[in-house]
């Protein structure tokens, strides 16, 4: 199942999940467990100093977003050798972005190439996604 993110839906406070170009369910945020009103109303005003501001890139709007909220979970995976949730925070996110950036551009990757991305839903591949954005 892949979630679709649609502004209609965010700022009413829900997901909608579908597969493909299909959305068949609905999911409020407030069913995700710790994500209370109050936060995403944090998240949700952020968004709108954002897009009171001129137009900006992927990594000056990553930029803001770590800058804002440096301590809170990125992402959120399952450690398949302890079978354990594990949290990356905003700080460590950018950090290991700006790692594989590095990594790309000695790899020899330039402005306006392209990375290919081979990988399953898992942290590696949004890091190197937004790796890519950054270095090229």
């Amino acid at each position: 199942m892949m979630l679709k993110f649609m502004t209609a839906g965010i700022s009413k406070g829900s997901l909608m999940l579908g597969h493909g170009r299909s959305i068949n369910r609905v999911v409020n945020f407030n069913a995700f467990a710790g994500f209370s009103s109050r936060v995403f109303r944090e998240y949700e005003s952020f968004n709108e100093e954002l897009n009171a501001e001129k137009a900006i890139t992927i990594p000056e709007f990553f930029l803001k977003t770590v800058e804002r909220f440096r301590d809170r979970s990125a992402l959120v995976h399952k450690d398949l050798d302890s079978d354990k949730w594990v949290s990356i925070t905003y700080e460590e996110y950018h950090r290991r972005v700006e790692k594989i950036a590095k990594a790309f551009i000695k790899l020899g990757l330039q402005q306006h190439g392209s990375v290919a991305v081979l990988a399953f839903n898992c942290p590696e591949w949004f890091i190197s996604q937004l790796a890519a954005n950054h270095a090229g």
